[in-house]
């Protein structure tokens, strides 16, 4: 029997939440935070940086 697969399935392959991107503005700069990156950062309206990630490592 099959079971109905849900839009956030089909979508994202996941039942978890999307949070919202969050747009930060320090004129002229502007950029989307999400989930712990900076991505889409701009100047002027202008496409300067896709992604920074802050990676976090242990002594291992």
């Amino acid at each position: 029997m099959n079971t109905p697969v849900s839009d956030a399935i089909k979508r994202y392959r996941t039942d978890e939440v999307v949070e919202p991107l969050h747009t930060l503005t320090a004129c002229p700069v502007t950029c989307d935070f999400d989930q712990g990156a900076l991505r889409y950062i701009k100047v002027y309206g202008i496409k300067a940086i896709r992604n920074i990630a802050f990676v976090v490592r242990d002594k291992d």
